[in-house]
This record gives structure tokens, C-alpha cells and sequence, in this order.
């Protein structure tokens, strides 16, 4: 019977921090909802999937509330992050681009760096 509560606990653990994770990544900080340049808190981005991402970057864009032709959205680690025109790498988790779609991870860290299309026309 122990055994089963431990497997039991670590599912729901797990689960509850991809929850947290998502929850933490599609919400705009309070302020950028009617900016060009938008922040979000999120450190755990770069585990997250695709699928995850998609999710993310469309839940960040449906809290817009003024059309523009252009949004660049900062995903930073901590709420400090937000604002700070010098981030340190580690703390610029990623950037998102209206005009290309891209997602691009660690910016500032080239051997890290990676470019997402984030695809809008999917259901995910």
C-alpha cells in the first residue's frame, strides 16, 4: 500500500507543477496589457512543450487590449526582471514577435538559443 501513495503523490505532484508552470507563463503583468512591449513571468518556459508554448503564447495575446501592428512580448524569470532594460541573460528567459510568429528562447545565450514558430492556425 505505500508504494501505491508514493506513486499516487509524485503524479500529483507533477502534475501540479506543469499546472503551476503553465498558469505562471500566460499572464501578462499587470500594467503591458495596452503596450507594444509586454512582460511576462515565466522561468519555467523552456521546459515547457510546444504544445505548452502554443498555449502560452496565445493565452499572453488574448490579454492585449488595444490592436496594434506590432507586440514584442519579454518573458523574464523574476517579477525584478520586468522593466529592466539591461536583463541578464540568465533572467531573459525569451521574447516573443508578432511579425514572424517566433518564440525565441534564450536570446542573450547563443549556445542555448532557440527559435519556436508559434503556429495560430492549430487548434493547440
Amino acid at each position: 500500500m505505500p508504494m501505491k501513495k508514493l506513486v499516487v503523490f509524485v503524479i500529483i505532484f507533477m502534475f501540479s507543477i506543469e499546472l503551476h508552470a503553465n498558469e505562471s507563463c500566460n499572464k501578462v503583468v499587470s500594467g503591458y496589457e495596452k503596450s507594444d512591449l509586454m512582460y511576462v513571468v515565466c522561468p519555467d518556459l523552456p521546459n515547457l512543450s510546444l504544445e505548452q508554448m502554443n498555449r502560452a503564447v496565445k493565452a499572453v495575446m488574448a490579454h492585449n487590449t488595444i490592436v496594434m501592428d506590432e507586440i514584442l512580448v519579454y518573458f523574464v524569470a523574476t517579477k525584478g526582471d520586468v522593466g529592466n532594460d539591461n536583463l541578464k541573460p540568465n533572467n531573459f528567459i525569451g521574447f516573443y514577435y508578432t511579425h514572424d510568429s517566433i518564440l525565441t528562447l534564450w536570446p542573450e545565450i547563443e549556445s542555448k538559443r532557440k527559435d519556436i514558430k508559434i503556429n495560430y492556425e492549430s487548434g493547440i
